[in-house]
């Protein structure tokens, strides 16, 4: 019987929202942007942790498994976004008996996404936006679902 509206214990007013789903989409895309100018990639990077798996539990945080395969080609340029993550590589890369990194030094990877636009790396750029682009569809995902 719960549920029913001769069993709530008090006057209910229930408010439904409606909106079309280009509607929805424009603002989730418009969102991640947002969250992008913040700094998302910034947070990804400073969680991410090449030898996790991303696939399920709590390290499907937004973000980080869009940004899997741009980490991964970054550090196998040997380029660190944050030191630790040139350590947890290179201990990775000895443990498999391969090399992970391809240079021994240390290199500074743009801490934005503004800034890897701005680059002359091509190939970056096209991982970044499809990882933008991932995020954007696993979001719109997760709104409808809720």
């Amino acid at each position: 019987k719960w549920g029913r509206v001769a069993d709530f214990r008090y006057d209910c007013c229930f408010v439904c929202v409606d909106a079309s789903l280009p509607v929805i989409d424009r603002y989730v895309e418009e969102r991640v942007d947002c969250m992008i100018e913040a700094g998302l990639l910034n947070e990804v990077i400073d969680i991410y942790n090449p030898s996790a798996d991303y696939s399920r539990g709590l390290r499907q945080a937004i973000g980080v498994r869009e940004f899997e395969e741009f980490l991964t080609f970054s550090l196998s340029k040997g380029e660190s976004l944050y030191p630790h993550l040139v350590k947890e590589a290179a201990d990775i890369s000895a443990q498999q008996g391969g090399p992970f990194l391809t240079h021994g030094e240390d290199k500074s990877l743009s801490h934005t996404a503004r800034e890897i636009f701005e680059s002359g790396d091509e190939t970056q750029k096209i991982l970044l936006v499809k990882a933008i682009d991932k995020l954007k569809a696993n979001t719109r995902k997760l709104v409808r679902r809720q």
